[in-house]
Parts: structure tokens; C-alpha cells; sequence
């Protein structure tokens, strides 16, 4: 009688259902990611905006008016949500002058 030696590997239904979890798991990082990247980039360009209103409030409140703006600036082509951004008041203390 021939006695076999048993290897121990992985079937290939094995291999398949691992290499499906990490597919899962691989896609399920990319867009909680990509949705991270986005969450962050619209948190800095509301902190920069706020930034540009505080000082153009600073330059109001301490000079003759806000500042000019320079000629051949264009402001067309804006999306609803940096418009959004553009009328909203920052969420901070009411300036000096208490307008």
C-alpha cells in the first residue's frame, strides 16, 4: 500500500474568497478617503475665506473703505457653493465696530 503525504494549501475557492474580502476592503478605503480629501479641501477654503473676510473687515473697519478691487479680476464661473461661501458670515466674534 502506497501511503500519501497530505500537503497543506489553500483551495482555489479559498485564495478567491480572500482575495474578494480585500477587494472589498481595498474599496471601501478609497472612497472613505477620497470623501476625507474632500472634507479637508473644503475646511481649508472656508479658513482661507474667513481669513480674506476678516481682513478685508480689518481694512473697513481701519481705513477709508474696503479695498479696491484689480482690474481684470473675474468672479463669473463660480460654483453655488463657493457663492454659498461668499455671502455666508464667518462664524467668529462680531467685529469692532458691532454693525
Amino acid at each position: 500500500m502506497h501511503k500519501h503525504k497530505h500537503h497543506a494549501a489553500f483551495t482555489i475557492v479559498e485564495l478567491a474568497v480572500v482575495i474578494l474580502i480585500i477587494g472589498i476592503l481595498a474599496s471601501v478605503g478609497y472612497f472613505g478617503f477620497n470623501s476625507w480629501r474632500e472634507r479637508v479641501a473644503k475646511s481649508e477654503l472656508t479658513s482661507d475665506l474667513n481669513g480674506v473676510y476678516a481682513a478685508m473687515e480689518s481694512a473697513r473697519n481701519w481705513g477709508s473703505g474696503y479695498p479696491d478691487i484689480p482690474d481684470g479680476t473675474v468672479f463669473d464661473g463660480a460654483s453655488a457653493e463657493a457663492s454659498k461661501i461668499f455671502t455666508q458670515s464667518p462664524q467668529r466674534h462680531s467685529d469692532i465696530s458691532g454693525r
